[in-house]
C-alpha cells in the first residue's frame, strides 16, 4: 500500500476515469480510496439534516457522487485530511443511522463526510479483493497467474512476480469442492492458543474441481453440491488459499512469542465436517 501512484501499470481504475486524472502522489486535498459499490444512494437521503445547510455534501451531484465518493477501505489520505474527515464522520454516523439503520450506514456516512469537506478521491478498483469476479474489484490483477500456481505453499508476493491487489476483504465465504474458508469459523484463539492446530492448505490442484458444498437447507441434511465454472474455480481458490496462508502466517508470528520449542499440531481442514 503506498502513496505513488505514478507506475500506472500497477493501477486499476473504473471506466468513469481518464489516466490522465490519476494523480503521481496522493497529496493534501486529494485522497484515495478503494472502489465499493455504494453508488450515490446517499444523494436520497435528508442531507441538510445530515451535513448541515450550505455544506458542499448538500449540493453534490450524483455524477460526481458516482465518481469521487463510493469508496472503502483501503483509504490513503494526508493526515491533514484525515483531521477534517474524521470529526465530520464521527458527527454523520448517527444521523445516517438514524435514517438508514441498515449495513453500511457507517460507509455512506463517510461519503458524506467526504464531500462536506470537499475531499473528492480518486477512486481505484485494484486494492481489494472480495467477490470473485466481481467488477471495481483487484480480480484483473489475478487473471494472469497460471491456474496451476493459484495455490503455490506461501503469500502470493513470494511466488509471483506481477501486480497483486493489497488486501483481502474478508467478508466472503470461500468455498471450493469440500474446502472453504468463511469467517465466522476461523477459530477465535487460532493467534495464541498453542494447542490449536493451524489450517490445513489446500492442494495445489484445486483448481480442477468443479463443485463446491453448501451447507445443507434443513438441519441434518447432507451439504448441497453446486456446480461453479474454471473462472470462479480459480478466483475462489486463490482468496481460499490466500486466506489460509494469511492466517496461518499471522498465527504463527504470534505464537512465536508465547509457543517457544513446541511442535505445531497436524492442521485442520476447514470444510463442513470440521465446521459445520
Amino acid at each position: 500500500l503506498t502513496a505513488d501512484l505514478s507506475n500506472q501499470d500497477e493501477l486499476l481504475w473504473s471506466r468513469d476515469w481518464k489516466p490522465k486524472e490519476i494523480p503521481p502522489r496522493v497529496t493534501e486535498g486529494a485522497p484515495v480510496g478503494q472502489q465499493y459499490g455504494l453508488g450515490a444512494k446517499w444523494c436520497d437521503f435528508k442531507r441538510e439534516h445530515i451535513c448541515g445547510k450550505g455544506s458542499p455534501c448538500v449540493s453534490t451531484t450524483r455524477q460526481d457522487a458516482n465518481k469521487h465518493f463510493p469508496v472503502g477501505p483501503p483509504y490513503i489520505m494526508h493526515r491533514n485530511d484525515w483531521a477534517k474527515l474524521a470529526p465530520s464522520w464521527v458527527e454523520f454516523v448517527p444521523k445516517v443511522y438514524e435514517e438508514y439503520p441498515y449495513l453500511l450506514a457507517e460507509m455512506y456516512a463517510y461519503s458524506m463526510a467526504a464531500a462536506h469537506n470537499n475531499l473528492r478521491h480518486v477512486k481505484l478498483d485494484h486494492m481489494m479483493l472480495s467477490l470473485p469476479g466481481a467488477g471495481g474489484e483487484g480480480w484483473p490483477f489475478i487473471d494472469p497467474i497460471p491456474t496451476e500456481k493459484i495455490c503455490q505453499r506461501g503469500m502470493p508476493q513470494t511466488w509471483w512476480d506481477g501486480p497483486l491487489p493489497v488486501f483481502l476483504h474478508f467478508c466472503q465465504n470461500y468455498r471450493v469442492g469440500e474446502w472453504m474458508f468463511p469467517k465466522r469459523k476461523i477459530p477465535r484463539d487460532i493467534m495464541h492458543n498453542c494447542d490449536r492446530p493451524l489450517l490445513e492448505v489446500p492442494p495445489q490442484n484445486i483448481t480442477g474441481l468443479r463443485h463446491r458444498l453448501m451447507p445443507p437447507k434443513k438441519r441434518n441434511d447432507p451439504p448441497r453440491e453446486e456446480s461453479i465454472n474454471a473462472k470462479v474455480a480459480k478466483l475462489s481458490a486463490f482468496a481460499l488459499c490466500t486466506g489460509v496462508e494469511i492466517v496461518n502466517h499471522a498465527a504463527r508470528e504470534s505464537r512465536a512469542l508465547t509457543c517457544k520449542g513446541q511442535p505445531e499440531l497436524k492442521p485442520l481442514r476447514m470444510n463442513l465436517k470440521n465446521f459445520p
